[in-house]
């Protein structure tokens, strides 16, 4: 087996699948927090139900945030206020900015999911954000690349038969001004609608899940 081209007993590759194999066993997403100001015990106590109910989402490793830096979120602002400035400057920064107006929960997660069941978590943690009711001035919002690319399959999926039948309109206005014959156009895409045929076809056959590439290739093709 080859990675990138280069024969596995090549050292970088070998390195690279240590790496693989040993520390990378777990993957991050992120829910981004913004409020007027996050030290408040509506807030804070939003978020640790929220951990309470990502953490119970299948494949879901460990959730961190400010609030559970605290382990109980007090009732009286002042005293988070007191607790949050008593954290380590370098720790507190990894959660919240400066002005505390925007925080990060950071979840761990199973590195070792595929796409599909990628995108199934992401949901079930959507489904937590919908069912925890939200302090008027605080929104939480799904971020992380993972975020980014399952959304960008999920448009590429919904727009890929408009973006196939336009390329396919497109082409045959093309060959018809260039052949001036519809048996012309007939025999210049058989080839093409074959091919398509035939990738799509081996890719279903081998079990190769859909991505951002392969839902490009009818287009291309």
């Amino acid at each position: 087996m080859r990675t990138c081209g280069c024969p596995d007993d090549t050292p970088v590759v070998k390195a690279n699948n240590v790496i693989k194999d040993e520390f990378v066993k777990y993957g991050h997403t992120m829910i981004l927090v913004q409020a007027d100001d996050i030290r408040t015990p509506e807030v804070l106590g939003a978020m640790a139900e929220i951990q309470e109910g990502v953490e119970n989402v299948p494949r879901v490793v460990a959730v961190s945030s400010i609030a559970s830096l605290l382990n109980q979120v007090p009732d009286d602002k002042n005293v988070i206020e007191h607790k949050i400035a008593a954290l380590p400057f370098d720790l507190r920064r990894q959660y919240v900015i400066n002005d505390y107006t925007k925080g990060l929960m950071l979840i761990k997660i199973d590195g070792e999911m595929d796409g599909n069941e990628l995108v199934v978590l992401l949901e079930e943690i959507k489904d937590v954000l919908d069912y925890v009711e939200m302090p008027g001035d605080v929104v939480f919002v799904p971020a992380g690349m993972d975020v980014v690319g399952s959304q960008i399959e999920e448009i590429m999926d919904k727009d890929k038969v408009q973006s196939v039948l336009l390329s396919l309109v497109l082409v045959i206005i093309l060959l018809f001004l260039a052949l001036r014959s519809f048996m012309g156009i007939i025999l210049a895409l058989l080839p093409v609608l074959l091919t398509i045929i035939f990738a799509m076809g081996t890719m279903g056959f081998l079990g190769i899940p859909e991505g951002f590439l392969t839902l490009m290739i009818p287009t291309l093709l």
